[in-house]
Parts: C-alpha cells; structure tokens; sequence
C-alpha cells in the first residue's frame, strides 16, 4: 500500500522558524505564546476569540488556533455532537494547512492544551493532508516532544489508510488485489497470523451466503481471518467487515446513480482495516480474531437470483428477496466463521456500508449503532462522542423478526417498505456467535464535499477513530 501522507516531526529549541501555528484555549493565551517568541500584530489583526486566523508578519506567516470551548447546557440533548478538545483541533487544523499548501510548519502549543486536544491536532493534520491523486510530505517543528501529537498522527494515518481503499477504484481493487493486501499488510506482521479461505474452500465448508454473492464474479469469494494476538490477553474480540469491492446489485441491478460509487461498499473492511493497523500503535492486551468477508456483487449468467434459497453454514435457509441486499450476506458467513471458530468472544462486531435507509434517517456525518447489549452499545456510543466520530445508538424492536419470516425458509434477506437498517441489523442478529454481546456499525463512509478535516471530495474512514477510543477504553 504506497505511502500517502509522510509527516515528520523533529523537536526544535532554535529560534521559531515560519509558517508557525501557535494554539491555546484562550486569546490571552495566544497573545503571550507570540509576544515570547517574538511575534508583533497590528492592533488591526484581531485574534478570534474562538476559531482559525492567520497574518502575514516580518517573520513569516502566523496561524492561530484557539478553542475557548463553552460551558455544557443545562438543556444539553444527546446526539448534539458538540465540540469536544478532539474534535474541534482535529477538524481546524485543516484550514492552516490549506492556507501553507501543506508545507514545513512550527507548532507552538499552550500549556493548557490537554493530551484530547494535542492527539486530534495529530490526527486532524494527518487527515486533512490526505489526498489520493499524491503525496503530501512535509516537517512539523516542535519546541518540545509531544508524544500525544505524534500518537495523534499514527491515528491519523490509520484512518486515512481507510480512505485509501474506498477511495481505489474498484477495476484495481477486486477481490483478488483485497485478499492479496491483508496478507502483504499481517502476514508477517509480529504478533499477527492471516488464514485466507478461497472459493473451493468455502464451497466446501458451507458457507454459501457469501458463495452466492460473489459466484457471478471472476475473483473470489474470500473469507480472510487476520488474527491478532497478545501474550498478557485476558479477553477475546471477534469482528467482520463487509468487502464489497464493487456493487452491482446483482440481477436487482442498481440505477446508474446508485451505482456510480458502489466502491465504496466496502467500507465497512476499509474501516476494520484501519482498526486492524491501530493495533500495531495500540498494542492492546486483547486478541482479536478479524474476517474480511470479500465479494464483487457482479452481474453474469452465474448470478444468484431473487428467489433462490441459500443455505447458511449454520444451517438457516435465506430465501434471496432482493440481490441488492448482498452485504448481510457476506457478513452472516463471517459470523458462521468465527463461530466455527469455537472461541468464546467476550464481545464482537461488524461494520459496514449496509443500508441506504441509515442515511436517510441519520445523514451522512452520523453512523448507525445497533448492539444486543445495552453496557456495550453505551460504550461504543460514548467512544464515537469522545472521538468526535458520531454514532448514534438505534433500536431493535422485538417485531422485527416476525418481517423477516419467510414462507418457504427460514428468513429471508430483506424487506419491503420502512426500516431497512433496523431489519437489515436484525438479519445479523441471527448470525452472531450464541450469547455473545454484539454491535454493528452501518456507515455511510463517504463525504460529498469538503469539509473539516476531510480536505478532499470521497472516503472519509468512518468508524476508525470511535472503535480507536472505544478499544483504549474497553475493560
């Protein structure tokens, strides 16, 4: 995988060296930071109270930042996603950035800034110099080691490695290129382990949902289990991400403009891809045990048709009610998998771009949340607040079993009418390791336009950074 953003940063005690980005909590703050180092402003240039402004002075250019963050309503709702230390350096970074064409920069921080803020100051210059047609490589200067900042950039990296791939056209990553990067990227990796399934030996072992999908394909199916594992670990994580290199629909063959950026449904592996380098960073003592369910929805001959019966590795029959809702497919066999698996997992996920109707409902900023465990769901739900990676906690109501009964199976894979993502979650359901606490995250993964940390139009790495914060805070 090339090398997208290359940041380095070296500890400088010399006399400041410009463009110079100086931040703080307050005006005063920033105020003293220039006048130690030498800095006059006009009475004319007015720092902002709170926000970005930049000066052209006889040293050189000068960005300030300055987050004066608000005292908490007393009427404050959940779900206002408001500004946080993290986010709100992650997201204004970019706007100094842009103004010194991500060139070399000094960074002068207060002593104020907490270790939230200094990470997401990593993390949003990471992302924000982020751009797929070419690299961008510049020196951060620091008058001190900060090791938050320079963690914050290992972050940042993660998630725009997550942005790489949805943003790879899908005529470069089919099936066999996906396959072929797990195994490059942990294969030989220190404390990880890759075990590839192809299609023969999925035929073979059962797991036909995903068969279905992808046998109208040249390339794959794959299932790829990228196992972690840690020598101190007292606890076991299972997760599956959806794969889909490129959707068709199938032969419920999606419109032109539904289809025209269908590579992008498989963000949900891009986004457990992104996760899956973190642990290098993070070094948890946790095992993880991680299947990329891999399939190009394609269209031929060989294609599977609406009502077909597939039959899942555990035995349920799925009567096929539309071809376009291939994903929960792929992500039922992952489950099958790591239940052959026979590990009891203290708790397991799956992520993936699954529903057009959680878009509708949430936007394209907010990700769907669905868990079967009330502890885990709020945890996953204060780790995207804390991240300022939102997700917001959907429900899944008792009757939702009953709209997916089939008269000739035992379920079939989608419904008609309201609540697409609530039913599409609950199919999953039926598949999760027996009584193991489990949260899905359906995303949207991609950003119409500009915006915050996103310099650029297209894959935004949704989801990395909330099951970041939410693995530094699993007990």
């Amino acid at each position: 995988m090339s090398e997208i953003v290359n940041i380095k940063t070296q500890t400088s005690k010399k006399n400041l060296k410009y463009p110079a980005l100086f931040t703080g909590h307050s005006t005063k703050e920033v105020q003293s930071l220039l006048k130690e180092n030498g800095v006059d402003l006009f009475k004319w240039q007015e720092i902002n109270a709170s926000g970005f402004s930049s000066f052209e002075t006889e040293k050189g250019l000068v960005g300030t930042l300055i987050f004066n963050q608000p005292k908490a309503s007393k009427d404050f709702v959940p779900g206002d996603f408001h500004h946080n230390n993290y986010g709100f350096f992650r997201d204004n970074v970019s706007a100094f950035l842009k103004k010194i064409k991500f060139s070399d920069f000094s960074l002068v921080n207060s002593k104020t800034l907490n270790e939230d803020a200094q990470t997401g100051l990593g993390v949003g210059t990471a992302m924000a110099a982020y751009d797929f047609k070419k690299e961008n490589s510049f020196t951060v200067s620091i008058q001190t080691a900060n090791k938050c900042f320079e963690n914050g950039i290992d972050r940042g990296h993660c998630v725009n490695d997550a942005r790489y791939l949805v943003d790879t056209p899908p005529n470069l990553l089919k099936p066999d290129a996906f396959k072929n990067l797990l195994v490059e990227e942990f294969g030989k990796e220190k404390g990880f382990s890759v075990k590839v399934l192809d299609r023969k030996q999925i035929e073979k072992q059962g797991y036909n949902l995903i068969l279905g999908v992808g046998q109208a394909s040249d390339e794959g199916p794959y299932l790829v289990h990228v196992k972690y594992k840690n020598a101190k670990a007292k606890k076991t994580i299972g997760a599956v991400g959806k794969g889909i290199t490129f959707d068709t629909g199938g032969l419920d063959l999606k419109p032109s403009q539904y289809m025209r950026w269908m590579k992008k449904d498989m963000g949900g592996s891009a986004t457990l891809f992104g996760f899956a380098k973190s642990l290098k960073i993070m070094k948890p003592a946790v095992n993880f045990d991680m299947v990329f369910a891999i399939a190009e929805n394609a269209v031929s001959a060989n294609a599977f048709r609406p009502g077909d019966i597939l039959t899942a590795q555990n035995g349920l029959g799925v009567e096929i009610h539309n071809t376009d809702a291939e994903g929960r497919l792929a992500l039922a066999s992952g489950f099958n998998y790591l239940s052959s698996l026979k590990t009891k997992f203290d708790c397991c996920f799956d992520v993936a771009t699954l529903t057009g109707a959680i878009k509708v409902g949430l936007g394209d900023r907010v990700g769907g949340l669905f868990s079967n465990s009330n502890k885990l769901g709020l945890s996953v739900s204060q780790a995207s607040e804390t991240s300022a990676d939102p997700l917001w906690l959907m429900p899944l109501p008792r009757w939702t079993k009953t709209d997916l009964k089939s008269p000739v199976a035992d379920l079939v894979n989608a419904v008609d009418g309201y609540g697409g993502a609530i039913t599409a979650a609950e199919f999953l359901r039926y598949f999760v390791p027996d009584e193991t606490p489990w949260f899905h995250l359906d995303l949207f993964s991609w950003t119409d336009s500009s915006r915050d940390s996103f310099a650029h139009k297209g894959a935004t790495g949704q989801g990395v950074q909330a099951l970041q914060q939410w693995l530094a805070d699993y007990k």
